[in-house]
């Protein structure tokens, strides 16, 4: 575990003076935010990364995360959550560090990740929720 969180930014508290990243017009990665969540991640399989804009673990996995939206695309539903403008969706997932990586099933979580990872080890994780029953 310890070599974990040595792969994540330290959770504390996200200031909401902390600018918010933007996903590229063209990104099949959906922004999540408290208007969106459940009507998203609420059926269906889901992988959503919550990150935080300064975080340079966050930043080295954006081409992880693209990647997986784009071979997922119409299977699994890949999605962000900026922890600085969506505290309280953040908190109410249990994340105190950043990245985590939450696969949710039906509205469930199905499986976490907390930190840098592979694309492999974060696509098995979402085929793991495709394939279970």
């Amino acid at each position: 575990m310890a070599g974990l969180l040595l792969a994540a930014c330290g959770g504390g508290s996200p200031t909401a003076s902390t600018p918010a990243a933007t996903l590229p017009a063209d990104s099949a990665v959906v922004a999540l935010d408290g208007s969106n969540f459940e009507a998203t991640v609420g059926v269906g399989v889901s992988l959503i990364d919550f990150y935080h804009p300064s975080c340079s673990h966050c930043r080295a996995m954006e081409p992880v995360v693209a990647r997986l939206a784009t071979d997922f695309e119409g299977r699994a539903v890949v999605g962000k959550v900026n922890v600085t403008t969506d505290q309280a969706l953040a908190q109410g997932w249990g994340v105190r560090a950043y990245p985590t990586f939450i696969v949710v099933k039906d509205g469930q979580e199905h499986s976490q990740w907390l930190g840098e990872t592979s694309y492999e080890r974060l696509a098995g994780m979402i085929q793991a929720a495709l394939d279970a029953s």
